[in-house]
């Protein structure tokens, strides 16, 4: 009985191990990830279609949420940004492939980067496009 007991307590606490190492790696990041936040869009690239372009400010509402799940959330449409619409659009990101994944178009991400405190961002686009959010949150 000895014996089974303390086999029982062996697998219970090796179990107990498995589950809090699992929860721990679950692909997320910690919430003082410097990409964790709500960042504003505050230029975008202007290019007359001849590669000459040049990030301009602009005066924007579009926002960006990470959050450390690797979720992102966006007060614009990813997929139609000339929308308009204020639904909230979802997705997932990751700075290890350099992307955003919206989930409106999961066979297109679209390409980041994180420099300093500057997020860019390059949205489907035909000719030369791009954008650079700063934190505000």
């Amino acid at each position: 009985m000895t014996h089974t007991l303390s086999f029982v307590t062996r697998f219970l606490s090796g179990l107990l191990f498995a589950l809090v190492f699992s929860a721990c790696s679950s692909g997320g990041v910690g919430d003082d990830h410097p990409l964790i936040g709500t960042w504003q869009l505050d230029e975008q690239l202007v290019d007359i279609g001849d590669g000459s372009g040049t990030y301009q400010p602009v005066d924007s509402d579009r926002t960006l949420t990470f959050r450390s799940d690797g979720t992102v959330t966006a007060n614009f449409n990813f997929c139609n940004p000339i929308d308009g619409g204020t639904q909230l659009r979802s997705g997932s990101w990751s700075l290890e492939e350099g992307t955003l994944q919206p989930d409106c178009r999961p066979d297109r991400p679209l390409p980041l980067s994180l420099d300093d405190s500057v997020l860019t961002l390059t949205p489907f686009c035909i000719e030369a496009c791009g954008e650079r959010y700063r934190k505000v949150e």
